[in-house]
């Protein structure tokens, strides 16, 4: 098996024609996102993780970072020692639009990549800790969700952190303003009060009846950290502690070399 510097050094082949002397891990880290923000920024991504296909456009991917990446060679106790320099990219910023799935639709995605570092070894591994993501559904995405969800109900993101929710059967008497919020463990959705007559009078809260809904905050890695609701969209925003990820050179570098409209990445 090809060693991390053999890969990286085969990738510059692949993509450029020429082989080009591998740096450090974090330099070639560095080169390859920003191969991949030229080759298919403004493209639509197909992303395959485990059983679930993902597509979406990729609108903008970019890396900040300041002062100087740790040079070749040296000890983990000779990096300590070098003050401002680092051996992870500060943060890398991925904004993806239309991003769809079997089971649902985002409107706009970014995901914050922060301290992202390669780990050599005979198939280097891509590491972020933390990784935040902020999810936007817009209220057509949102309509949809809900009619999939309970058909009849309609929901409109009015801002302020409340939620109206309506049918057809009586709404033109009363709404329900929703309160979305977050305890522990659950995201919880609580009735904060009836709107009478179109929001013109408003029940007293000791004679609104008191209704909740909850869902786990965390799925998996993930962990929802708040839900704001505005006018028109709400956004939900998460963060997973760590991200691991095998860089599979040879793959990668047929992606981002195909003439198609979509670039196919592998991850997993």
């Amino acid at each position: 098996m090809k060693s991390w510097r053999e890969q990286a050094s085969q990738l510059s082949k692949d993509l450029f024609g020429v082989t080009a002397p591998v740096l450090s891990p974090t330099r070639f880290l560095l080169d390859l996102v920003e191969l991949v923000a030229e080759r298919a920024t403004g493209r639509e991504l197909e992303i395959r993780a485990g059983d679930t296909t993902y597509l979406m456009r990729l609108e903008r991917l970019r890396c900040r970072h300041e002062g100087e990446l740790v040079p070749p060679g040296l000890l983990a106790s000779q990096i300590r020692d070098l003050g401002g320099m680092s051996d992870a990219l500060d943060l890398v910023e991925v904004e993806a639009s239309d991003v769809r799935w079997d089971e649902g639709r985002i409107d706009h995605l970014t995901v914050d990549l922060h301290q992202l570092r390669l780990e050599p070894g005979l198939r280097p591994v891509a590491v972020a800790s933390p990784v935040d993501l902020t999810a936007t559904l817009e209220q057509p995405t949102v309509d949809e969700w809900v009619a999939s969800q309970e058909p009849g109900f309609r929901v409109a993101l009015t801002g302020h952190g409340l939620v109206a929710v309506r049918h057809p059967t009586w709404e033109w008497i009363a709404q329900a303003m929703v309160k979305v919020h977050l305890d522990d463990d659950e995201v919880r959705a609580e009735l904060d009060h009836l709107a009478l007559f179109g929001g013109g009078l408003r029940l007293p809260r000791f004679l609104s009846p008191r209704r909740s809904v909850s869902f786990p905050r965390r799925r998996g890695p993930v962990e929802i950290t708040s839900i704001d609701a505005e006018p028109g969209r709400v956004r939900v925003h998460a963060r997973v502690e760590e991200v691991r990820q095998p860089i599979q050179g040879e793959r990668l570098a047929m992606a981002l070399t195909s003439a198609g409209a979509r670039v196919i990445l592998p991850i997993g």
